[in-house]
């Protein structure tokens, strides 16, 4: 089945979250309480007989089938509404959300009208991102032109076209080749949508000046209709309306509780799991996000196991939204609890009852951030949202790198500088650990920052954690390009 390249991925994450939350969570409990210590390979073991991955891929298709996840959009909302659904109904779960107020480039029905003798044809066309704060958006009653085909946009491409006060169609993947037209007086472009494509294209297509030039985007469909008129016709006249503008919304961050093991619950320790679920896009309206559903997939998953298989203590999920507007979600939720209720409790309603939280209880937050590139792992704290990040903020960020290493790899000698993983002695750099009899390449971009295998610019929420000083860690997915990401070509296919 097609998810079977996030197979790994996601069952290392489940398998590795579950052991490090239970594992965290002991470590601190009374010995009293406890008992025996806890044994993370016969946990692993249960948790790989445990996992459904048609439940995971259940939840991919449902997260990217309703539209564009960008915030605020219509699959943004009907994510919302599933997240929340499944947590609260179909799980039983105490759920509950926290909103707050964003802006966002709204695409309202951006259109282009074929003006022919006798005949107008409308057609749905969708707006690129902003040039900075500059929408693009047309005057009332749009703008008119000749339409000029011009292929990849290249010089050639251009010669004995009269550009000038023209409204130019050119193929999506062609860098920045729309940029000729642009000097050359054309009033707008419209790009065709590309079958495939990459996320540098994207690059490509948004100016970091404030220039007003309106950039759309045409589907293939309606594409070749323009191009068969102009075949036949020769020349043939349009109307852009684009109507995006800055719109302020609610967006919502959808949480759940589950209680510790009974016995436990009394312990007032909280760990958080944390992803996002929406997605940015250069074309907001047309952002299906399939592989960015990854990570909300399998945490959602992982709520179904962490209800049938309790933790020790009490475990927040938390499914944070804005993620394109600088993760405004986690930021939100961050200022909210360790700020304003770090000792005063913050009273929700959730569907079960009602929840108290402060930020004084939570002690460590895993993130997901998947993608379904390879089946590589790294455990990072670093990043360069903030423009770099000095992991002494997080203190006990070394012991915990060394606790999480003992319990997923076995006994490390220092002084061999070899790993004893079940049996077997590795050295440190193959990174290779063993759990439930599995083996997983894991890098440890924690205290030591092992980059081998990340991107040079690495932004995930765990940063705003670390950032307030809660020890966070991110799961993020290793030799992974996401090249898809962010393209309106992020399609099931291609999970």
């Amino acid at each position: 089945m097609l998810v079977k390249k996030a197979n790994v991925n996601t069952v290392i994450l489940i398998i590795l979250i579950t052991c490090l939350t239970l594992s965290a969570l002991n470590a601190s409990a009374s010995p009293s309480i406890v008992g025996e210590e806890w044994d993370p390979r016969v946990y692993a073991r249960t948790v790989q007989e445990t996992i459904n991955m048609d439940n995971v891929w259940k939840h991919i298709v449902a997260l990217s089938s309703g539209g564009s996840r960008f915030p605020g959009y219509e699959g943004y909302e009907k994510a919302v509404e599933y997240i929340y659904n499944y947590l609260a109904n179909e799980l039983g779960l105490n759920a509950f959300t926290l909103s707050y107020k964003a802006l966002i480039p709204y695409d309202y029905n951006s259109t282009l009208t074929v003006l022919l003798p006798g005949f107008e044809k409308k057609i749905r066309v969708y707006a690129l991102l902003p040039n900075l704060v500059q929408t693009c958006q047309t005057p009332p009653g749009g703008i008119e032109g000749k339409l000029v085909y011009v292929g990849k946009g290249e010089v050639k491409d251009f010669r004995g076209k009269d550009i000038n006060g023209s409204i130019v169609l050119i193929h999506y993947n062609t860098k920045s080749n729309w940029m000729y037209a642009m000097n050359l007086g054309a009033k707008a472009v419209i790009f065709i949508e590309p079958r495939y494509t990459v996320r540098g294209e994207g690059d490509y297509k948004v100016l970091q000046v404030p220039i007003k030039f309106p950039r759309v985007m045409i589907s293939r469909k309606d594409a070749d209709f323009l191009l068969s008129l102009l075949e036949k016709k020769g020349e043939v006249r349009v109307r852009l309306e684009v109507n995006m503008f800055w719109k302020e919304v609610e967006l919502k961050n959808v949480f759940a509780l589950i209680p510790g093991r009974a016995g436990f619950e009394k312990l007032e320790d909280i760990i958080i799991i944390a992803t996002y679920f929406d997605a940015y896009g250069v074309v907001p309206a047309k952002t299906p996000a399939c592989d960015e559903a990854s990570s909300a997939a399998a945490l959602l998953e992982f709520a179904r196991i962490l209800k049938e298989k309790p933790p020790y203590r009490h475990v927040l999920l938390a499914f944070f939204s804005g993620q394109p507007l600088g993760m405004a979600g986690a930021r939100y939720f961050a200022e909210e609890l360790f700020f304003r209720h770090w000792s005063k409790p913050l009273i929700v309603n959730g569907s079960k009852g009602m929840i108290s939280l402060t930020g004084d209880q939570v002690k460590t937050v895993f993130v997901l951030d998947l993608s379904s590139d390879s089946p590589a792992l790294a455990l990072v704290t670093h990043g360069t949202f903030y423009g770099g990040f000095d992991w002494t903020r997080a203190g006990n960020v070394q012991d915990m790198e060394s606790y999480i290493k003992y319990k997923i790899g076995g006994e490390y000698k220092v002084i061999e500088k070899k790993h004893v993983v079940e049996g077997r002695k590795l050295t440190f750099y193959e990174r290779i650990y063993a759990i439930g009899g599995k083996e997983y390449k894991l890098y440890f971009a924690l205290s030591g920052l092992d980059r081998e295998g990340l991107p040079s610019q690495v932004n995930h929420i765990g940063e705003i954690f670390n950032h307030v000083n809660i020890f966070a860690v991110t799961f993020f997915t290793a030799h992974a390009a996401r090249i898809y990401w962010e393209t309106p070509s992020q399609t099931l296919e291609v999970v």
